[in-house]
């Protein structure tokens, strides 16, 4: 029986572990350089079934299972690095956030759009994104490209200059920071969403580099690495930050998620050493570290890794954990961001901070202490 409207088959779980179906218009409204992009809308008993999405197809060919996989481990790999950013930053709830995105196959695809459609169109079977809706089509920005340079796109948001202009830094820091955090294996770029009228931002599936070319075939690999943090210009956000001239050296603290291995631990050609923009003096941001420059004897802290800890520490006086009390670096800086001060109230200490399951078990950026890759 012929149908007069596209569907979909269910879906992959989303972060809620919801599965849904979606059907969506006989024409798109956008075409970009890779997708085709209709209006959808997601049915299903979840906590977003009713809720209006965006469907993309691919604008060459039919898409495939692997296209739309590579496609969600960018998603993901971009919300773990989000995550951890915000902890790093102190933005809670998070200033910077990532449309969900799932895939699903096609199962009818519209009589009409057969018979009206001059664009490629939907095949049944082949495997489509529903991506969340992140803002207005006619407001969304482009913030920085595939290549890392930065610029305002399509810009038509209704909002005060000064908040798109923290948005700008607050990405470019991002980006930075994902350099960072993956020890230069990834750098997250191709950054385009909106901003509210609080200052969040909220943002498409990104492009994502690295060194083994594992996101899709919009991955440049360690080329593509390289060219984006030669663009890279530290804003004030990126102060905190370890500076670009270490940050080759410094043990990762987010391990890629196929990885088998423990954190902290992978083996990566380093890049090319880049002084920041950015002024680096840890005392003058943080006077009251009481932290020593030099590495204590320990075994499970590097010389470097003890030094940037006076980058990113809480300005309290830290001591140097006792072996075998953290298993790694990774955690340790997360401990201290648990038990940095909150205003008028005292810091929790490591025991109380340890009680707080919900906190630990939300982290789906540190693999030891989170529930396994969905």
């Amino acid at each position: 029986m012929p149908s007069f409207c596209n569907s979909t088959l269910s879906s992959s779980p989303d972060r809620d572990e919801c599965m849904y179906w979606s059907s969506f218009s006989e024409r798109p409204f956008a075409c970009g350089d890779r997708m085709q992009v209709y209006k959808g809308k997601l049915n299903g008993k979840g906590p977003r079934g009713g809720d209006f999405s965006v469907v993309k197809i691919f604008q060459d060919r039919p898409g495939g299972k692997e296209r739309c996989e590579a496609e969600l481990r960018k998603s993901r790999r971009a919300f773990e690095m989000s995550a951890l950013f915000a902890l790093s930053a102190g933005h809670r709830p998070p200033r910077l956030q990532f449309a969900q995105l799932q895939m699903a196959p096609v199962d009818q695809v519209s009589l009409l759009n057969k018979l009206m459609s001059t664009k490629r169109k939907p095949a049944s079977g082949e495997w489509i994104l529903l991506e969340e809706i992140v803002h207005e089509h006619h407001s969304l920005q482009r913030f920085v490209n595939k290549f890392g340079e930065t610029g305002s796109g399509r810009s038509g948001s209704r909002f005060k200059p000064e908040c798109n202009m923290f948005a700008k830094e607050l990405i470019e820091a991002f980006v930075h920071f994902s350099f960072h955090v993956s020890n230069g294996e990834e750098v997250v770029c191709g950054l385009e969403g909106g901003v509210d009228e609080l200052g969040r931002v909220k943002l498409k599936t990104p492009i994502i580099h690295s060194r083994d070319r594992r996101y899709g075939e919009t991955d440049l690999g360690p080329d593509g690495v390289q060219l984006v943090m030669q663009h890279h210009t530290c804003s004030s956000h990126c102060r905190r930050l370890v500076s670009l001239s270490r940050a080759s050296s410094t043990p990762s603290l987010l391990t890629p998620s196929s990885s088998s291995s423990s954190l902290g631990t992978c083996d990566v050609t380093c890049l090319p050493r880049q002084m920041p923009t950015a002024p680096y003096d840890p005392d003058l941001l943080l006077p009251r570290s009481g932290l020593s420059t030099r590495c204590p004897s320990h075994p499970f802290l590097s010389a470097n890794a003890w030094e940037d800890l006076r980058w990113c520490a809480p300005p309290m006086d830290i001591t140097p954990p006792s072996p075998g009390e953290f298993p790694n670096e990774a955690y340790f800086l997360f401990k201290l961001e648990l038990d940095k001060p909150v205003p008028n109230e005292p810091p929790p200490s490591y025991s109380q901070a340890m009680d707080q399951e919900h906190i630990i078990s939300s982290c789906h950026y540190l693999p030891p202490y989170s529930r396994s890759w969905r």
